[in-house]
């Protein structure tokens, strides 16, 4: 299995989350969203499915493709 740790930066701020885990992971938006409805992303620890939520800066996206 594939797993990505990423850390949002302040000019990250804002951005939707399947949009900054493409981005940020390298990877295309559908694969980030299929990731968000498997619930294999987590969101400073917690598991998140909402691929909609807005980043912050700080936040510790782990995902597991």
């Amino acid at each position: 299995m594939k797993r990505l740790s990423l850390s949002a930066l302040p000019a990250d701020e804002g951005e939707r989350l399947d949009r900054f885990i493409a981005a940020r992971g390298g990877i295309s938006r559908g694969e980030a969203r299929r990731a968000l409805d498997a619930g294999g992303v987590f969101l400073d620890g917690r598991r998140c499915k909402v691929a909609g939520k807005l980043v912050r800066a700080g936040y510790k996206v782990l995902v597991n493709l």
